[in-house]
């Protein structure tokens, strides 16, 4: 006897965890660079150079990139900036790990903090934390035929499984050219620089996925002109295309977080020589796990009546989809700058968003998170004409489902669709926002399944004990395959013998029922 098995692949969690890290170092402003009077701006990113799981352990090498604006006390150069970057090496526990994982690792910037600490020194300052995961890929086999010499009787379930069918990691690189409008002066040197990714949308393809959407741009400039005034120039930049993956097919379920990973802005010159273009190159790092859903027909139950067929038993650990859905938050609230401190205009808002706890509802996920901005404006002090203010909007979403239990596995991806700062008084700005959440749940499918069969001779002496012909009365839990199997007969016998044209039996009906058996017992 042959049981022909189908393979599931899933992806499995081995260990989770999730630490918090503070990277801090003092810096001098170089020799070139004025001195420190007042910081206006600060900005960081870290790039994970190397993630490698083995032996218990999980080990991060990367780096932390900041970038700091400050005022001085020079009035022909107001403004000055400076880099850094500050080394990153952790390993962390994490039981099980061989070195076969796939490990992943997401990382949110909780508290970053530039101090001055005398006009030629600053202190840097990251609270960062770290999400590690390690996935294997397993297998479950599943018995959904069965071929074999003699007649065998086999009936199935239908389940609805899910399987992972790509799980990797790839990048996006978008590189453009913008031109500064003709009311702008050329581009001295570049002060400070944010981009941020805005409406992401992924689609699958036939063997691509689709990525479109935006690219925030935001960059603040010393001019060339003589007595020039620090400039400032927002764009938004859109962008499409596809990344050739062969194994993506377009009815497939997607899961792709979109981050980025480097952006770099530089001044460029144009066709007359002058610098009055700036070129964008920035990557765009996708965590994709794609999925496919499939209905099977896996064999539940196997007898013969020429033989004793003993099924072993397993417990099938699988999955299934149980609910995809995006939604979206609308955030929105005040903030305030110190009362001598006048906004004229508000130059640029930037933000992120953080969710704080995940919970589950009986009508769906409840989602608490916070988005943090920070807003730099024109302020009415002379000395200080550049200023920031930074807030933290709370805010609540359900996302609407189904009734789900705390064994479902819940993937909550969260990303910035629009953010928009407007002054609403001399020390007031009302900010708004829209985060867009997708969460994809999904459930743990256990079914008692066959592993494997035992064969036999059949029981001779159990079999001469049963009559060759019953009047059988259905009792309540009674279905035709397990009179069948009793009666080492079939379910076709009982349907031709009875003139039944279904399956369907109820309680208090009455079947002839006739023992019958295929050939001479073994």
């Amino acid at each position: 006897m042959e049981l022909i098995k189908k393979h599931i692949h899933m992806n499995r969690c081995k260990g989770k965890s999730r630490i918090q890290i503070t990277l801090e170092e003092d810096f001098n402003v170089p020799d070139a660079k004025g001195d420190i009077q007042k910081a206006v701006r600060e900005k960081g990113v870290l790039e994970l150079d190397q993630v490698q799981g083995k032996e218990e352990k999980v080990s991060i090498k990367g780096k932390l990139i900041f970038g700091l604006l400050y005022g001085t006390q020079n009035p022909e150069k107001p403004f000055e900036s400076m880099e850094g970057q500050i080394p990153l090496e952790e390993n962390i526990n994490l039981d099980g790990v061989t070195g076969d994982e796939t490990i992943h690792v997401d990382w949110e910037m909780e508290d970053l903090s530039i101090s001055a600490i005398n006009s030629r020194k600053i202190a840097v300052k990251a609270m960062i934390t770290l999400n590690v995961a390690a996935y294997f890929l397993a297998d479950e086999e599943v018995v959904v035929e069965v071929s074999d010499t003699e007649p065998v009787e086999y009936i199935k379930k239908s389940m609805d499984v899910l399987e992972i069918a790509l799980n990797k990691k790839d990048i996006f690189r978008i590189k453009e050219e913008l031109d500064l409008p003709a009311n702008h002066p050329n581009v001295q040197e570049i002060l400070f620089s944010s981009v941020e990714p805005r409406r992401i949308e992924t689609r699958l393809l036939e063997g691509n996925i689709s990525i479109s959407g935006e690219m925030s741009v935001f960059v603040l400039y010393e001019g060339v002109e003589e007595g020039s005034q620090v400039q400032w120039f927002e764009n938004t930049v859109p962008f499409r295309g596809n990344l050739e993956i062969s194994e993506v097919e377009a009815d497939q379920i997607p899961h792709i977080q979109v981050s980025l990973q480097k952006a770099q802005i530089d001044r460029k010159a144009d066709f007359d020589g002058e610098e009055r273009i700036l070129s964008l190159d920035c990557t765009l790092e996708l965590d994709i796990h794609v999925y496919k859903e499939e209905t099977l027909d896996v064999v539940s139950d196997i007898y013969s009546c020429s033989k004793e067929l003993k099924p072993i038993m397993k417990q099938g650990d699988m999955e299934r989809l149980f609910m995809k859905n995006t939604t979206k938050a609308r955030v929105s609230g005040n903030c305030n700058t110190l009362e001598e401190e006048h906004i004229l205009q508000v130059c640029h808002c930037q933000g992120n968003v953080k969710i704080d706890q995940v919970q589950v509802q009986e009508d769906g996920v409840m989602v608490e998170g916070v988005v943090s901005v920070c807003v730099l404006y024109i302020s009415s002090q002379d000395a200080s004409p550049l200023a920031s203010v930074k807030t933290d909007l709370p805010f609540s979403q359900l996302i609407e489902g189904s009734s789900m239990s705390e064994q479902n596995t819940i993937s909550l991806r969260a990303s910035m669709e629009s953010l928009g700062a407007m002054m609403t008084g001399q020390n007031e700005i009302e900010i708004k926002a829209v985060v867009q959440l997708e969460c994809f749940v999904v459930q743990p499918l256990r079914e008692e399944m066959i592993a494997q069969v035992e064969e036999d001779a059949l029981d001779m002496e159990t079999l001469e004990n049963l009559p060759g012909i019953v009047g059988y009365l259905v009792k309540e839990d009674d279905t035709l395959w397990n009179i069948a199997k009793s009666y080492y007969t079939t379910m076709d016998e009982i349907r031709n013998i009875n003139q039944l044209s279904t399956d369907s039996i109820k309680k208090g009906d009455k079947l002839l029922v006739v023992k019958k058996v295929n050939s001479v017992p073994l």
